[in-house]
């Protein structure tokens, strides 16, 4: 992460004894994840959240999703940047936006029918 605001945005979340590496392996990967590109094909409700002011993972591709999703994605928009739903009115919003979209999709007595399957 690159932009001006990654460094203040990370730090403000991990505390001071947290190191900024990772495996050199991950980028074997990281060109190729695209979470959004199938997003047609999951037949499952989706809540998408976007941050409007996020300079690191770029709004557009998020908003495509919704649109490829054919009525099955829930799009949340906040005015914030990509680091500030990690703690105070912008993180209780988004966890309460997170609750509301489970308790409508997800019923305890479907979750008691998968687990009496398995």
């Amino acid at each position: 992460m690159s932009t001006p605001d990654a460094e203040p945005g990370y730090r403000a979340i991990t505390g001071s004894s947290w190191r900024n590496e990772v495996a050199a392996r991950i980028m074997l990967m990281a060109g190729s994840y695209r979470p959004g590109l199938q997003a047609e094909q999951l037949p499952c409700p989706m809540l998408v959240q976007i941050a409007d002011r996020d300079t690191v993972a770029p709004v557009k591709p998020a908003q495509d999703v919704v649109w490829r999703a054919t009525g099955r994605a829930e799009l949340r928009t906040y005015p914030i940047g990509h680091f500030d739903v990690y703690s105070g009115r912008p993180f209780e919003g988004a966890v309460a936006d997170q609750l509301h979209f489970l308790g409508r999709h997800v019923r305890a007595g479907a979750r008691d029918a998968a687990l009496a399957k398995s």
